[in-house]
């Protein structure tokens, strides 16, 4: 595809999605795989329309997952045809832990 970005997981957000994967095989087998699915279905939606989703934080976006409530946090390199995703965040979490994330990508 010509309008494709390449995605780019982060260190710290590859961190992330390894700690959710882990709690959601404590709560349900195969949840864990559930949970991937959804990671990888947004992964590709942002592959091909990165510049839908709200600035949150300086040139930092948000991606909402559909079928869990995490937040994929990341930048756009429109010169670099990328998209660098920096975290994953539970909904739920303090706003103050994404932004000390973001701070450090910035």
């Amino acid at each position: 595809m010509g309008n494709s970005y390449e995605v780019i997981i982060s260190l710290p957000a590859q961190r992330d999605v390894l700690e959710i994967i882990q709690y959601y095989e404590t709560v349900r087998l195969g949840l864990s795989d559930e949970f991937l699915l959804s990671f990888e279905e947004t992964l590709n939606f942002l592959s091909t329309h990165p510049n839908i989703y709200t600035k949150v934080y300086n040139e930092f976006h948000q991606a909402f997952m559909n079928t869990f409530q995490y937040a994929i946090f990341f930048k756009i390199s429109e010169m670099e045809k990328e998209v660098e995703a920096v975290g994953v965040f539970h909904t739920s979490r303090n706003t103050e832990i994404w932004k000390k994330r973001i701070k450090l990508f910035e």
